[in-house]
C-alpha cells in the first residue's frame, strides 16, 4: 500500500493516510515476465478506450517498470 499511497500523492488524490498504517512489509511478490507483459497488454487495451492520450504515451513501451513490491522471477 505504501506505493499506492505514494502514487496517489503524485496524482493529487486525497487518500486517508491514517487508514493505511505505518508498518509495511518488505516481502517481494514474484511475477513472471509473461504475466507482466499480459497485464500490460490489458492495460493498453483499456487505456486505448478510456484515455487515448495516456495510451499514446505508453503504446511503444516494451518493458514496463514495476512498483518495488514486485520482482521478476527467473
Amino acid at each position: 500500500m505504501k506505493y499506492v499511497l505514494k502514487e496517489s500523492k503524485a496524482r493529487n488524490y486525497n487518500f486517508n493516510e491514517s487508514k493505511i498504517g505505518k508498518k509495511f512489509s518488505k516481502i517481494k511478490i514474484n511475477v513472471s515476465k509473461k504475466f507482466v507483459n499480459e497485464e500490460f497488454k490489458v492495460l493498453k487495451q483499456k487505456l486505448k478506450k478510456r484515455n487515448f492520450e495516456k495510451y499514446k504515451e505508453i503504446k511503444n513501451v516494451k518493458n514496463p517498470d514495476l512498483v518495488p513490491i514486485f520482482k521478476i522471477s527467473t
